[in-house]
C-alpha cells in the first residue's frame, strides 16, 4: 500500500509528538519526524515509508503539503483519522517516537541540517538567491537521500546498543 506523509503524520499528530501544536515549532518537529521516519524505514526495510517528496527549507527537509496543511488548515489535519499501518510501519514510528519523539524542533532541526542531501539544494537555493516566503524551493531527490542511510544506521546501530547495555533487547 502506498502511503501518503500526511498519514504518517497524522499518526505523529495523534500521539501529540508535534508539540506544542499548532505552531510554527510543531510544525518543524512533524516534518523532522516524517524525515527521520522515512531514513530509519528506508535504512530497515529498504523502501520508501511514503512517496511524497522532501524540499530544502531554510530550517531542513520538508514535504511541503504536509507543511501547508499544517499551517493554514491545522483544525482537519489534526483530526484525520490515523490508518492501520502494517507491523513494519509500526516498527518505524515506533522507533521514531522513541529516538527522536522527544526532542525539540530546534535540535531536529539541527540534526536534519547534518543531512548531505539537504545541505546541496539548501546551497542551490542559496547560490540562485531565491528568497521570501513564495521562492520555489528545491525537490531533494530520494535518490540523493539515501545517501543519509548510513548516518542513520548509526544511529539504529547505537540505539540497539543502548538497549542491550540496559537488558531492555
Amino acid at each position: 500500500m502506498r502511503r501518503t506523509a500526511g498519514e504518517i503524520g497524522s499518526w505523529f499528530i495523534a500521539r501529540g509528538l508535534d508539540h506544542p501544536a499548532d505552531t510554527l515549532d510543531g510544525n518543524t518537529k512533524l516534518q523532522k519526524l516524517l524525515f527521520f521516519s522515512w531514513l530509519i524505514h528506508k535504512s530497515k526495510f529498504d523502501k520508501s515509508l511514503f512517496e511524497d517528496d522532501f524540499f530544502a527549507f531554510p530550517n531542513g527537509p520538508v514535504v511541503e503539503p504536509v507543511r501547508f496543511d499544517y499551517r493554514y488548515n491545522y483544525s482537519s489535519i489534526s483530526h484525520v483519522p490515523v490508518p492501520d499501518f502494517t507491523e513494519e510501519e509500526q516498527e518505524t514510528l515506533f522507533l521514531t517516537e522513541t529516538i527522536f519523539g522527544s526532542l525539540s524542533a530546534a535540535k531536529l532541526a539541527e540534526l536534519s541540517h547534518n543531512s548531505t542531501a539537504w545541505k546541496k539544494y539548501n546551497d542551490i537555493f542559496i547560490k540562485e538567491q531565491r528568497c521570501g516566503p513564495k521562492a520555489r524551493k528545491p525537490k531533494i531527490p530520494k535518490d540523493d537521500l539515501e545517501e543519509e542511510l548510513l548516518m542513520i544506521r548509526t544511529v539504529l546501530y547505537a540505539y540497539d546498543n543502548m538497549l542491550e547495555e540496559e537488558g531492555t533487547a
